[in-house]
């Protein structure tokens, strides 16, 4: 233990030699875990938003004005038999147009004068999850569209595929980024490490001469990757810990009301989120001192 803080304090002195060149890696490495961060709260909130869209996905059923009961009953009766139908919510004219005035809120005063009956009355279907499968939804929207009564059938499915392709785009972006971020930053450290040996290299040759093993000269150098990859981390991802809280306690301004009728309410990273974001700041750093010290300090 003793000689581990040995080994510390040689970290920390050769830190401290070098002021300008450690603060500049630590800050590199944090704004590349703020990204890095960032990327990952945007990926878990599209992801989020994504599956709530899916399951708050719906069908709507519209009955032609010149539908009879019993045109109607047969169409309530298909969808109700039907393993893709959660639930089902039948809606008057007078319902759906209450409804359509609250979703546009203010703006009720777009629909004015229209009346109070040119709304068709309707089924609202919540879909089950084997109803949020394409493959299975739209022949099934096409045989309730070929029913007798029934005026129109519509859904947001191919819209929420879009959402979907859209994500996966974003994902493989953000990689690409984040990729490239993190090789910036481990060329930095792995620089930051090679300009240490050269500093230290009449020192370094003294202690081989005088027996000094190859893990007694390099554990200081690993430590000092080691530091330099957690504070930069710890910074990076502190800002972005700040900024989610921010977004979550006051998302008014910062985020739109909703989307497609559903809410949208900022989440944070799970704890093993963040803890691996942390844990990457010195994994980067030992392994930019590996590379450096393979290359720079062999034998």
């Amino acid at each position: 233990m003793a000689r581990l803080f040995t080994f510390l304090r040689q970290a920390l002195s050769h830190l401290r030699r070098s002021p300008l060149r450690a603060g500049t890696a630590v800050l590199t490495i944090g704004v590349v875990f703020l990204l890095l961060s960032v990327f990952g709260l945007l990926g878990y909130n599209l992801s989020a938003l994504a599956e709530a869209l899916g399951g708050n996905l719906q069908v709507s059923v519209f009955f032609a004005d010149s539908a009879t009961e019993a045109e109607r009953q047969a169409v309530r009766q298909a969808v109700r038999e039907s393993p893709l139908a959660a639930a089902v919510e039948e809606l008057s004219p007078a319902q759906a147009l209450a409804r359509f005035r609250d979703r546009l809120g203010a703006d009720q005063g777009m629909i004015e004068g229209l009346g109070d009956d040119w709304l068709p009355a309707s089924l609202e279907i919540s879909l089950s999850p084997a109803g949020r499968d394409t493959v299975a939804l739209e022949p099934w929207v096409a045989s309730l569209k070929a029913l007798p009564g029934v005026e129109d059938v519509q859904h947001a499915r191919a819209w929420l595929e879009q959402f979907e392709r859209f994500l996966r785009a974003a994902r493989m972006g953000a990689l690409a980024v984040g990729l490239l971020v993190l090789l910036a930053a481990l060329v930095i450290v792995s620089n930051t490490i090679r300009l240490a040996v050269y500093d230290r290299q009449e020192e370094i040759v003294i202690l081989k001469l005088v027996g000094a093993s190859d893990a007694f000269v390099k554990i200081p150098f690993y430590l000092e990757g080691l530091l330099l990859g957690g504070l930069g981390s710890a910074l990076g991802v502190s800002l972005a810990w700040a900024l989610a809280t921010l977004i979550q306690l006051h998302p008014g301004g910062l985020l739109p009301e909703g989307i497609g009728g559903l809410a949208i309410e900022p989440r944070s990273l799970p704890w093993e989120g963040w803890l691996a974001l942390l844990g990457g700041g010195p994994a980067l750093g030992l392994f930019g001192t590996r590379l450096s010290l393979g290359r720079h300090l062999k034998g």
